[in-house]
C-alpha cells in the first residue's frame, strides 16, 4: 500500500470504581471521544473543570468520517493545541473550481483578505485529528480519559449517596470488559454520534429530511501531480448525469464521491469491481491506484429540536448550537437541492445556471457545490450585550474573532494565539505608556473583579503598558480595519473566542455587566431543572 497508517489502538484500564462499588461524583462527563467529544474535554481541561470523557471502543475512527476542516476550524484546534500538527500533515487549499461538463463555471478562494495565520481550508483524514487530540487529552492532568467503557443507562436527577450529602445530578451505569460500575456526574454531555444510543435511551427524536439520494466514497491511494484544490464536476463524461466531487488528502489518498442516484444499489455498488471501474473511468487505465476504502451513504439533515435536556447539555450552549445546526442545515439543504434536483423544474433551472456562466459571469455567484468555511455568526445569543455605540464591520456581538497579525515584546505573533481561552478586554489606544490615570484604575478594577479578566492594550506601536499588561502592536493595521477600532474602543472577548461586547469607551459598569451576562453562572443554575 502507498499509505502506510497504522490505526491507533489506545490501552483500556480497569476503572477504579470497580473496586469498593462507589459511585463516585464526576463534575462533567462526556459520551464519545470523537473529535467532539474530544475537543470539549481538552477546552474544559485546559480552564480547570475534571473531565471524564467515556468511549465504547479504543481506536481512532475506520475509514471515511471528516475530511475537510475550515480556518474557523483551524482556529478552534489552535486553542485546544492540535493546530500545528493538524496543518502540517493535512492538505491546505483555498480554491475551489466547478465544472459543467468539461468546461469550468465557476471558481473561488476562501480566503479573500491576506493577513491570516491558517489557510482557507485543510483536507485531513479524520483519524489523525483524533489521533492528535487523544495525544493533547493525554498531556491534561484533568482528563480522566476512559476506553472500552460502554454507557448503557442514563438517569437523571437521582439522589446519590457518596459521603457528601444527597446531591441531584445523574448516574450514568457503565459496562467494561470487567463488568458493569457506575458514575454521578452532575452534567452529562453526549457526543457519541449520529447513531446515538444515549439518544436513544432518552427517547429523544431527530426531526429533518434523509435525501434519498445515494453517493458512493472512495479513498484512493495513488500518487498524482494535481494542484492542492477542490474540484467539483456537473455532467462530467466519465460519470455523464452524475456529479463528482475530488478532495486530495494527506499520504497520497484521493477522496472521490460519485452521485449515484436513489435506484441504486448499496451493495452492488461496494463491489470491488464495479467501484474500479467507476475510477478508472475517471483516471484513465494507465493511473497506477489502490482502493484504501470504500461506502454509500445518504445525506441527512437532521437535529434534535433541542440541545438541552435536563443535565444533558447547558441552556446557553443549546441555544447558540441549535442555530448554528439550523444555520448549517439550511445551506446545507439549499446546496444538496442544486446539486441533485428533487423536481424537472429544479433539473431545469440547475441546467440553465449551469450553461449561464460562459455569457454572464454574474451567474457564477449562482452555482451552488457546497457552502463552505462559513463560521456561524451568534448574533442573536442571551450571552451578547448588544452595541450601544455604532460600529463598521463584521465584529459584532456574537461574532466569531477575527485573527489578525500582531507584535508582542518584538516578537511576531497573531491575536487569536494571544488571546487564548479566557475572557480578555482588549483596550485600542494610540500609545500605550500615555493611558491616563483613571483609564488605567478602570482596566485595573476590571482585571481584579470577581470574573478572572486579561486586559491587553491594542496600539499601533510599541511601547511600556502600565500594571504589567501585554501590548499587542496592531503593526500592519489588520486589527483597526477588521474591528473598527479606534483609541478608546474596547472588545470584550469570551473564551471561546467569539465577541461578547463592543464599547467606544472604557466604563467599568458596562463591562462588569457584560461579563455578568456572558458568565450566566446563577441563571444557570437556576435554571437547571427547568426542563
Amino acid at each position: 500500500m502507498l499509505s502506510a497508517y497504522l490505526y491507533s489502538e489506545y490501552e483500556y484500564r480497569r476503572p477504579a470504581e470497580l473496586q469498593g462499588g462507589l459511585v463516585r461524583r464526576h463534575p462533567l462527563g462526556v459520551v464519545g471521544a470523537g473529535p467532539a467529544g474530544l475537543a470539549l474535554a481538552i477546552d474544559l481541561a485546559q480552564q480547570g473543570t475534571p473531565v471524564l470523557p467515556l468511549d465504547d471502543d479504543n481506536r481512532a475512527s475506520v475509514g471515511w468520517r471528516g475530511v475537510c476542516y475550515a480556518k474557523r476550524a483551524l482556529q478552534v484546534l489552535d486553542r485546544l493545541g492540535v493546530g500545528d500538527c493538524c496543518v502540517a500533515r493535512g492538505v491546505s487549499w483555498n480554491v475551489g473550481r466547478t465544472f459543467s461538463r468539461e468546461e469550468e463555471v465557476d471558481n473561488f478562494t476562501l480566503l479573500a483578505q491576506p493577513d491570516h495565520k491558517r489557510p482557507g481550508m485543510i483536507n485531513l483524514q479524520q483519524h489523525y485529528l483524533e489521533e492528535f487530540l487523544v495525544r493533547r487529552a493525554q498531556e491534561l492532568p484533568g482528563i480522566d480519559l476512559r476506553w472500552k467503557n460502554r454507557v448503557v443507562a442514563v438517569q437523571q436527577r437521582a439522589v446519590v449517596e457518596d459521603g457528601s450529602g444527597d446531591q441531584d445530578g445523574g448516574v450514568v451505569q457503565i459496562d467494561t470488559p470487567d463488568g458493569p460500575y457506575a458514575v454521578a456526574c452532575d452534567w452529562l454531555i453526549v457526543a457519541d454520534g449520529a447513531r446515538s444510543s444515549i439518544r436513544a435511551m432518552l427517547k429523544l427524536e431527530v426531526e429533518g429530511k434523509v435525501l434519498m439520494d445515494r453517493l458512493l466514497i472512495a479513498e484512493v491511494v495513488m500518487k498524482a501531480v494535481l494542484p492542492a484544490e477542490r474540484w467539483f464536476g456537473f455532467y462530467p463524461p466519465f460519470h455523464p448525469g452524475r456529479s463528482v466531487l475530488l478532495h486530495g488528502q494527506a499520504d497520497n489518498v484521493w477522496r472521490i464521491d460519485f452521485q449515484l442516484g436513489r435506484q441504486a444499489d448499496p451493495e452492488d455498488e461496494k463491489k470491488p469491481e464495479r467501484v474500479i471501474l467507476r475510477i478508472k473511468a475517471m483516471l484513465g487505465d494507465d493511473r497506477v491506484f489502490e482502493v484504501e476504502w470504500v461506502s454509500v451513504y445518504t445525506s441527512q439533515c437532521r437535529r434534535m429540536s433541542s440541545f438541552r435536556h435536563r443535565r444533558v447539555l447547558l441552556d446557553s450552549y443549546a441555544e447558540e448550537r441549535e442555530f448554528a445546526a439550523d444555520e448549517k442545515l439550511l445551506n446545507s439543504t439549499r446546496s444538496t437541492n442544486f446539486i441533485t434536483p428533487k423536481s424537472r423544474t429544479s433539473l431545469s433551472f440547475r441546467n440553465a445556471v449551469l450553461g449561464l456562466p460562459r455569457k454572464f459571469p454574474f451567474a457564477r455567484a449562482l452555482v451552488n457545490s457546497g457552502r463552505l468555511s462559513v463560521p456561524a455568526f451568534l448574533s442573536e445569543s442571551s450571552l451578547n450585550t448588544p452595541d450601544a455605540d455604532l460600529f463598521a464591520g463584521q465584529m459584532h456581538p456574537g461574532a466569531p474573532i477575527d485573527d489578525a497579525p500582531i507584535r508582542v515584546s518584538g516578537s511576531d505573533g497573531w491575536l487569536l494565539d494571544s488571546i487564548g481561552n479566557h475572557f480578555m478586554l482588549l483596550c485600542a489606544v494610540d500609545d500605550p505608556a500615555a493611558v491616563d490615570a483613571s483609564t488605567v484604575a478602570m482596566l485595573c478594577a476590571l482585571a481584579d473583579g470577581p470574573i478572572p479578566l486579561d486586559v491587553a492594550l491594542l496600539a499601533p506601536r510599541s511601547g511600556v503598558a502600565p500594571a504589567g499588561w501585554r501590548v499587542f502592536e496592531d503593526y500592519r493595521g489588520c486589527y483597526a480595519d477588521r474591528y473598527d477600532a479606534r483609541p478608546r474602543t474596547v472588545d470584550l472577548c469570551r473564551p471561546g473566542q467569539h465577541v461578547s461586547a463592543r464599547w467606544r469607551s472604557i466604563d467599568c459598569d458596562p463591562v462588569a455587566a457584560a461579563l455578568a451576562r456572558a458568565t450566566c453562572t446563577v441563571l444557570e443554575e437556576a435554571a437547571a431543572w427547568r426542563h
